[in-house]
């Protein structure tokens, strides 16, 4: 009856609530069945998402490993729900911009379910298309592509073009495009998740919203600034008359109409406004979305009246955040064995350029050896 409740709290994003009733059943399992007891490490499990959703992220992270040691130490390394809180690790190192340790829980846990359950179960595809993003998010853009378009493909086949699933890997595959620059494949791909968010989802869902914000963000860029402003007024009417997000519902609006505004852009200031808010408390601020939308709501502002110390401040902040990531993807790269020159050429390439400080941190010779410095200067 408490797993029911909790887990109903859960749902309704009374996460307080939930972590305390997920305490109290711990507590009463500890009792009666070992650390290792599947319905012990299913509590764990459920408690460890709670603290994900209340951005508890380091919580999360510890007891997601001492869930992993507890299947290793049972045997249980291989199960499928092992396996399934490895992902959970990795996403919540993703959400925290810790790429790099997600990366070798990913790529195991996708090679090992789509073993267990075929490449074309749907655990399969979602497991790979968050691989995908991580990817991504280390800039290694081939391997993001070919993941992604693997898992578009397999999904609509399978489980349909209009599947919320299916509709998740086109859109992170649109981003892709986007950050790329192939622009005229992003907005295909955006706008044909926003019309299958819509038509799946409905008008006022969240997950439309971000496809709105990601389309919008595009066409703003392109300065095509009326086609923005059409989608985003369309959308924010559907979410006041739909389930709002708390950042929307904050601004009390009652109708679009009531906007004081000497600007006819407002709206748009009011979407990213809103994507910003909820960014800032979800992810960290070396987070490539969260970066992004303060980049979108910075560029807004310039074209704004009086904003322009507020599109300033945004700017400063994507790029300290953007310094953050270098640094993080920096250290991806510390195994390099080749020459300085060469591993500044290759960060370069990926968009990854390095900052004075990180120069002057490089040592000349990139982690080789000795004798490997021998062998060179023999070479020459």
């Amino acid at each position: 009856m408490e797993k029911n409740l909790a887990k109903a709290f859960s749902k309704q994003g009374r996460y307080d609530e939930a972590a305390s009733l997920y305490h109290d059943i711990l507590e009463q399992q500890a009792s009666f069945l070992l650390v290792n007891d599947l319905d012990v490490l299913h509590t764990k499990e459920n408690l460890a998402y709670v603290y994900r959703n209340q951005s508890l992220h380091l919580k999360a992270i510890d007891l997601y490993e001492a869930i992993l040691e507890a299947y290793r130490v049972a045997g249980l390394e291989d199960h499928l729900d092992a396996l399934n809180s490895m992902v959970n690790l990795a996403s919540t190192y993703r959400a925290q911009a810790q790429y790099r340790l997600a990366t070798p829980l990913y790529e195991k846990a996708s090679k090992e379910i789509s073993a267990k359950l075929h490449a074309d179960h749907p655990t399969a595809l979602s497991t790979k298309s968050f691989m995908a993003i991580n990817l991504r998010e280390l800039q290694r853009h081939e391997e993001a592509k070919h993941a992604f378009r693997d898992v578009v493909e397999r999904s609509a086949r399978v489980l349909g073009l209009l599947h919320p699933d299916t509709l998740k890997a086109t859109m992170n595959f649109a981003i892709l495009c986007d950050r790329t620059g192939k622009p005229f494949e992003a907005e295909e791909l955006y706008r044909t998740t926003l019309l299958g968010r819509e038509q799946k989802l409905g008008t006022d869902n969240p997950y439309t919203l971000r496809a709105v914000e990601r389309l919008v963000s595009l066409l703003w860029s392109q300065n095509r600034l009326d086609e923005a402003l059409e989608i985003t007024a369309k959308a924010l009417k559907a979410q006041q008359r739909g389930s709002l997000e708390e950042e929307i519902k904050s601004l009390s609006l009652d109708s679009l109409a009531k906007i004081d505004t000497t600007w006819n852009y407002r709206p748009v200031e009011i979407l990213f406004e809103s994507a910003v808010a909820r960014d800032n408390s979800k992810l960290a601020a070396s987070h490539r979305d969260r970066i992004e939308t303060q980049k979108s709501l910075a560029r807004v502002y310039y074209e704004s009246h009086g904003k322009l110390e507020k599109a300033q401040e945004l700017q400063r902040l994507a790029e300290a955040g953007e310094e953050m990531l270098r640094l993080q993807l920096w250290q991806t790269s510390s195994q390099w064995r080749g020459s300085r020159e060469t591993l500044v050429e290759t960060l370069v390439e990926t968009g990854v350029e390095p900052s004075p400080l990180m120069l002057e941190a490089l040592p000349e010779t990139s982690g080789q050896t000795e004798s490997e410095r021998t062998s060179e200067r023999g070479q020459s």
